[in-house]
């Protein structure tokens, strides 16, 4: 299963998934910097990289604002705060799910372990060990 949504920069990618039955918004699965990630060699994306992690989710939006906004202010596994939502809102309202669709959806440790740290996986699914 692909996570819901990456929104990215020319420097930062961000990837999202909504636990509708568990939160309100969706919960930030991963915040990868370019010049950190393995096998870039620049500030900035090389296209082959950014595709892959693009290729994680459901739908991409690029916005430098709001990706910078999000790395500045929140961390891997925390919910989306508050004052962004809506523009999050947006990039959701493109998936075309219907509510029952949305909220029946399930994504599981397996298939999150993929994206992100052990740890970060095991936080948000609860798991102490």
């Amino acid at each position: 299963m692909k996570l819901d949504a990456v929104i990215y920069s020319e420097k930062i990618a961000i990837g999202l998934f909504w636990f509708a039955k568990l939160v309100d918004t969706p919960t930030i699965i991963f915040i990868f910097e370019a010049k950190n990630y393995p096998g870039n060699t620049k500030e900035v994306w090389n296209n082959d990289i950014l595709e892959k992690i693009k290729s994680f989710g459901e739908i991409n939006e690029m916005n430098e604002i709001l990706t910078t906004n999000l790395k500045k202010n929140a961390h891997v596994g925390d919910i989306i705060p508050t004052n962004y939502y809506g523009d999050v809102a947006k990039i959701y309202s493109k998936m075309n799910l219907s509510i029952e669709e949305f909220e029946n959806r399930e994504i599981n440790y397996q298939d999150i372990k993929q994206y992100i740290p052990i740890e970060i996986s095991r936080r948000i699914f609860h798991i102490d060990k």
